[in-house]
């Protein structure tokens, strides 16, 4: 009883430490807007200043029947707890059917937040490619509707990037990707279904240390990864047999 009573502390005590420790950061600036939109027609862009949704729409311009992203930042200012992921802001693809040719490629959200020690912000381009894909009737469902969904696919612009808290502390910021689960599962490709809304927050995290690796695997990485995954179950339930 004594061994496993010990046990159950030191589980607890390890548990309860990373909490402890962690530091906090303040947010207190976000700037951001879309440009360099690469591809199709239609475009229109509106920016606007925080608190406030950036805009971009394609195929029919400012037009509720145009497809399009929006970006609505977090409300500034807000704490963070270090190596503790947070969301910075909501994407929302609007997926409209659009005419042939008009859907744009990718086009960049340029980022800034801050205010910190050294540098005050950090700055850089979040790349958003774009899989606009046919409206063919059947080809994804049998039944014809709903029609192949859309992929939107975030660049990984922002991985350990340095900076100092006004306490002069080294801390590292990096971009992870979307979720649509409060960050219990984070992708950097958001799949979303035509004609509606669909929106995902995008999340980062700030670090004491920084991270080793990729903490979210790329697409392809993933696909193999499961691909291997079925190859092994495969084999096990062939040597039961």
């Amino acid at each position: 009883m004594g061994r496993l009573l010990s046990a159950l502390l030191v589980a607890g005590l390890l548990a309860y430490a990373p909490s402890a420790m962690a530091d906090t950061i303040t947010i207190d600036k976000i700037s951001d807007g879309w440009s360099n939109a690469v591809g199709g027609f239609g475009i229109y862009i509106n920016n606007t200043a925080n608190p406030g949704a950036d805009q971009i729409r394609w195929g029919y311009g400012n037009n509720p029947n145009s497809s399009g992203y929006s970006w609505n930042s977090a409300n500034t200012p807000f704490i963070v707890n270090t190596d503790t992921l947070f969301s910075l802001g909501t994407f929302t693809h609007i997926n409209m059917p659009v005419p042939s040719g008009s859907s744009i490629r990718q086009v960049d959200l340029n980022f800034e937040i801050g205010n910190f020690n050294s540098p005050t912000t950090i700055s850089t381009t979040f790349l958003f490619s774009h899989n606009e894909t046919p409206n063919i009737a059947g080809q994804c469902n049998p039944a014809g509707w709903p029609p192949c969904p859309d992929v939107v696919t975030i660049g990984n612009a922002f991985f350990n990037t340095p900076f100092y808290d006004n306490g002069g502390t080294p801390f590292y910021f990096t971009l992870y990707g979307f979720s649509t689960d409060g960050g219990m599962n984070i992708t950097r490709q958001f799949i979303t279904n035509e004609g509606l809304n669909n929106s995902a927050d995008l999340y980062a995290k700030i670090t004491s240390l920084p991270i080793t690796d990729d903490p979210v695997p790329e697409p392809s990485s993933v696909l193999l990864l499961g691909t291997g995954l079925g190859i092994i179950g495969w084999a096990v339930w062939r040597r039961k047999k």
